[in-house]
């Protein structure tokens, strides 16, 4: 059974988020995603080592197989890997692993002589399980610190092929032999267990029928154009989502705050939670954000209000402060500190950074 953590959802307050910067959005660029996919493209489906190679042409068991690059193979390996490292992140590339679905293939041919004193499987056993671990911890492509990662997508057959053999009773005694041990690393289905969260699932065509059953999952196409524009987006601040979680849970509402590693998303009762990326299996834009209504505007002082950030330097520490953003949302707090375009304001206790160009309107109350 392949192991995958599964993260627990986590409820927090957004008062007690430290370290996120509240007004700054990061992306996951979909550059980078498309670049690691074009590296999977122009990589092998079916990478042979050399020592593969020679087996399998003086077998002819594979047809004919030529010398491949291990560079262009490991820079395909080391792009399923980083999709595999960023979960469901990694979600629009699906098709492309679906597609291609990487095995990398190496063959180690061990001459070795039986004299009896144990059941020929078992010592034949021996040599496979330390072999196995010869692979895993010098690896003929990648490194020890990759390839164990995928370490349960290792496939390991063999066969036997006897130089010399004494039986007795159907049973052998003793035997000279090349033991021909066939790896076979399934790399491609690590990173598609690692986006998706399935782990029940093996073999291509198991694969291509999930596919077929669940993309709509993570190709969800809106009648929409303006919201199927925006979806080729990473979250948007103020947007409603429908998100569903590795932990298979569901939950809906609005995104406060974006980072690289994270969002906070409030829902309808004004609880924030704190998701990490990686905790989330698909997400759905439901609804555009709304510019700001006069109400809100109207929720914001006048009396000493100012958007130059030059005024603040003389206001005294704890002096109370609202802060409107360009997305509409109002934060309140007490003044606590100001360096060139971060200002810090102090919410129950935890200070939040906020940035000079996200801010549309800045007031201290009389």
């Amino acid at each position: 059974m392949v192991s995958r953590d599964v993260f627990s959802f986590s409820r927090i307050s957004l008062l007690s988020i430290t370290t996120i910067l509240i007004v700054t959005s990061f992306s996951y660029g979909r550059d980078v995603l498309n670049q690691l996919s074009e590296d999977i493209k122009t990589g092998p489906t079916l990478f042979y080592t050399p020592e593969a190679v020679h087996y399998y042409s003086r077998t002819g068991s594979a047809g004919h197989i030529s010398f491949q690059d291990i560079e262009q193979a490991e820079k395909s390996f080391r792009a399923l890997l980083e999709l595999a490292q960023k979960g469901s992140v990694s979600s629009p590339a699906l098709p492309v692993l679906i597609d291609r679905m990487p095995v990398g293939i190496h063959v180690t041919t061990v001459s070795a002589t039986f004299d009896g004193r144990e059941s020929f499987d078992d010592w034949v056993s021996s040599y496979l399980m330390n072999e196995r671990n010869n692979f895993i911890f010098n690896p003929p492509f990648l490194d020890h610190s990759a390839v164990s990662r995928c370490e349960d997508f290792l496939e390991v057959t063999h066969n036997v092929d006897f130089k010399e053999r004494r039986e007795t009773g159907g049973e052998v005694r003793s035997a000279v032999v090349d033991i021909h041990i066939v790896f076979r690393l399934h790399i491609g289905e690590y990173a598609l267990a690692s986006v998706t969260g399935v782990t029940d699932v093996r073999e291509p065509e198991n694969w291509v029928r999930w596919w077929r059953e669940n993309r709509e999952q993570f190709q969800h196409a809106s009648a929409d154009p303006q919201l199927r524009e925006y979806e080729k987006r990473d979250y948007i601040e103020g947007a409603q989502y429908n998100l569903t979680l590795v932990s298979k849970q569901n939950v809906e509402g609005v995104v406060n705050s974006v980072s690289d590693t994270a969002i906070v998303l409030q829902t309808d009762d004004a609880r924030r939670f704190l998701l990490r990326r990686e905790q989330i299996f698909t997400g759905q834009l439901v609804m555009l954000p709304d510019k700001p209504s006069a109400s809100v505007a109207d929720q914001t002082p006048k009396p000493d209000s100012t958007s130059d950030f030059g005024d603040l330097v003389n206001l005294s520490g704890k002096t109370d402060i609202m802060i409107r953003l360009t997305n509409g949302s109002i934060l309140k707090g007490k003044f606590h500190s100001i360096e060139d375009d971060l200002l810090i304001i102090d919410i129950d206790g935890v200070n939040i950074p906020v940035r000079e160009n996200v801010v549309d309107k800045i007031s201290t109350p009389n």
